[in-house]
């Protein structure tokens, strides 16, 4: 049987333009007009809880699915999303678009270290150009930009639309995600570690005096003291993402 031309032409435009039409719905983040940096993410999000956790990308591209995102309501905190202690996984959808002349790059950023599984997808035109799986599950080397949070680069072409689909899934789920241009997020991550690398260098400091008295005056209480800042260091370290960063980063907790 002979197709005719019309209904191929239709076939093809509709694939071509499969999400537009399937996300229809989502409030679309234009870069080439917004210079704020950092924007919050939070209101931009279509979120599907997966209860079951067996669902996957393909899974939440048909259209029974995608249908069944529902948008963040206004009442959400601007600083992230957050579900507490959850068994479930959770799907985000944003659409991002590009309506300037110029190459638009961006850092996206998770800034809640301690989430278990990451997979964040990148879709161009209903073509899938980027996936990368990542979290504290897996060995640091997973994450596309080394930081002590999760942070995505993204680089979205002049006239251009960009789908992000990201599945979050961990025992204590909060999502506070933003988007960052890339001065602006290396300026903040400087800062960021200057005020990291004061906090631990007093913690040092606390250390070694007190391992120093405990070897002049032989007092086991200043062996005690050094030994509890020093955990409460290593958990500190555990908990802002430092740890999986510079001391064992091939872990999988």
């Amino acid at each position: 049987m002979i197709i005719p031309k019309k209904y191929i032409v239709g076939i093809f435009t509709l694939f071509y333009f499969f999400p537009s039409f399937l996300f229809a719905s989502d409030k679309i983040l234009n870069l080439g007009q917004i210079n704020e940096s950092p924007i919050s993410l939070t209101d931009y999000f279509s979120v599907l809880e997966d209860s079951s956790t067996n669902l996957n990308v393909d899974d939440v591209l048909k259209p029974g699915l995608a249908n069944t995102f529902k948008p963040t309501s206004p009442s959400t905190d601007p600083n992230g999303l957050n579900y507490g202690f959850t068994n479930s996984a959770y799907w985000l959808r944003i659409s991002l678009s590009n309506n300037g002349e110029k190459l638009s790059e961006r850092l996206f950023e998770i800034s809640y270290p301690r989430l278990a599984n990451i997979e964040f997808y990148e879709f161009e035109k209903g073509i899938r150009i980027n996936s990368i799986t990542t979290g504290i599950k897996t060995p640091f080397a997973t994450r596309p930009y080394k930081n002590r949070n999760f942070v995505f680069p993204i680089s979205i072409a002049p006239n251009t639309e960009k789908v992000i689909l990201i599945r979050v899934q961990s025992r204590l789920l909060q999502i506070p995600a933003r988007l960052w241009t890339p001065d602006s997020f290396h300026e903040h991550e400087l800062k960021d570690y200057i005020s990291q690398a004061g906090y631990f260098g007093i913690m040092a400091a606390m250390i070694v005096y007190n391992l120093f008295l405990f070897l002049s005056l032989r007092d086991q209480l200043y062996l005690q003291y050094s030994l509890f800042v020093i955990f409460v260091a290593l958990a500190t370290a555990s908990e802002n993402g430092l740890a999986l960063q510079y001391l064992w980063g091939n872990s999988t907790d």
